[in-house]
């Protein structure tokens, strides 16, 4: 009864030692003798201990204790990425959420529409083509209930795959009159643009083939109040 007893303490301690999670983090140059231990974790596992690894090396070079000289194991490194990954993904969604709530409150202050778009071919002497653009005409309307001294913010062209084509700045800084609206044309070159191939093939799309989406960035009222996004 008694080695029966002593056996199923032995394999207990034995099956212990086998776990992986209690293995502590050696040096990065000998991690090596770590192999079979991380061969036993999870996909996700490895991948979370792979981040950790990398935040620590970075914290390493600023001075911070390595894993190894502070004794931290294997599972209390990955249990650590998933906290601080948690954190991390809580804090996005919170500015995420903030940013989204500040949009809503300057587009329903400013709401900006697209009135058309073209390709305009500009030439030269003797009929020599020097240049092609595209040009917009956009249309700001103040919805807020007060005048609004100036308004800046991206126009944003988005394909039926739902992919982003292109973005115009544009900005105005004439007031506007609550209730009232005013337009604003521009363009830029298609022929030597950074984003050519996209401004083409937005500036040929027909309607129903793509949407636009307005990106406020700011909004000034005469009043001297303002409304601005925080950044991404």
């Amino acid at each position: 009864m008694k080695r029966m007893l002593l056996l199923i303490l032995l394999s207990g301690v034995l099956a212990g030692c086998n776990d992986p999670h209690d293995a502590k983090i050696p040096p990065l140059t000998e991690f090596s003798t770590i192999k079979t231990q991380l061969e036993k974790l999870t996909p996700e596992e490895r991948d979370l201990l792979a981040g950790y690894m990398m935040r620590k090396t970075v914290g390493a070079a600023f001075g911070e204790k390595s894993p190894s000289e502070e004794g931290v194991t294997i599972g209390q490194a990955i249990e650590a990425q998933k906290k601080w990954k948690a954190e991390k993904d809580a804090a996005e969604a919170k500015q995420k959420a903030e940013r989204e709530a500040a949009l809503g409150k300057m587009r329903g202050a400013v709401s900006v529409v697209l009135l058309g778009k073209k390709l305009e071919t500009e030439h030269g002497y003797g009929g020599m083509e020097l240049d092609e653009k595209i040009q917009i005409e956009v249309e700001y309307k103040n919805i807020s209930g007060k005048d609004v001294s100036g308004v800046k913010g991206t126009l944003v062209a988005i394909d039926q795959f739902g992919e982003r084509l292109c973005g115009f700045n544009i900005s105005n800084d004439g007031t506007i009159k609550a209730g009232e609206t005013a337009k604003w044309t521009g363009g830029r070159s298609v022929k030597y643009g950074m984003n050519s191939g996209n401004d083409r093939k937005f500036a040929e799309l027909e309607e129903g083939k793509y949407k636009i989406v307005w990106e406020p960035e700011m909004v000034v009222f005469a009043d001297g109040a303002t409304l601005k996004a925080p950044a991404n």
